[in-house]
């Protein structure tokens, strides 16, 4: 509900005029808000920062999901898990449908407790537009540059 719709509410409750008020509460289309743009780059980067912790402590998928294969841990698998995640706690097929506030909580918990089965301290994820940016950025910055393997 935005402000115009709230201040037109009060306004017939504050005059008696519960019917109309009734029907309009009755028809409100009940919905979260999707996550923003930044939340969801934040989230990119807090599964890139998993994928370099995982790598600099020698953690692999099996381990934390304990199959056979010694897969790397990278972002793109723990999306994929937090995607099974979310299709099993709120039958959301994409993560773009998480809603800001409450949904992203909730899969950080899960993560974090995933990961910390096999003891692996996960990065904090980063949410304050003006707090941290040098380490969004650098994450962002490491993504593009190719680093030679060994």
């Amino acid at each position: 509900m935005d402000r115009n719709a709230q201040k037109k509410l009060i306004e017939w409750l504050e005059n008696g005029q519960t019917d109309l008020a009734l029907n309009f509460v009755r028809n409100i289309k009940v919905t979260g808000s999707k996550r923003t743009n930044q939340q969801n780059a934040a989230y990119w980067v807090w599964l890139s920062m998993i994928e370099h912790e995982a790598e600099n402590q020698g953690v692999t998928w099996d381990m934390v999901v304990g199959e056979m294969n010694q897969l790397r841990v990278t972002k793109e698998n723990v999306h994929e898990a937090v995607k099974q995640l979310t299709k099993a706690l709120w039958g959301i097929e994409s993560t773009t449908q998480l809603e800001k506030i409450g949904h992203m909580d909730i899969v950080i918990d899960h993560v974090t407790a995933l990961f910390g089965k096999v003891g692996l301290e996960v990065p904090a994820f980063p949410h304050e537009e003006n707090k941290g940016n040098d380490r969004l950025e650098a994450m962002k910055l490491r993504e593009k540059i190719n680093y030679p393997s060994n």
